[in-house]
């Protein structure tokens, strides 16, 4: 899997009229906390909050806890659906 670093410079490369949005044409603008930096400590954060909750759930319920694998939501989505669908009932 690319970096974000990585997919940003390529996404930024394939970009119709450089620095613009190809869809509105905006000028596109860069947040102070839009950069790898931000995304790695939320990451991390995300990772240390959600480890005891997980934890808790697979020792609960095995059943409760869905592993998924992917990149992207057409990738992960299928996979999520396939594992609720016959856990859901419609009345």
């Amino acid at each position: 899997m690319p970096s974000l670093v990585e997919s940003t410079t390529r996404d930024s490369m394939n970009q119709k009229v450089a620095g613009r949005d190809d869809v509105t044409g905006e000028k596109l603008i860069q947040r102070d906390n839009d950069s790898e930096k931000t995304w790695r400590k939320r990451m991390a954060k995300f990772e240390e909050t959600s480890t005891g909750l997980l934890n808790f759930y697979k020792q609960k319920q095995a059943a409760s806890v869905v592993v998924v694998r992917g990149h992207s939501s057409d990738e992960i989505s299928p996979q999520i659906f396939d594992d609720i669908d016959p856990k859901v009932y419609l009345i």
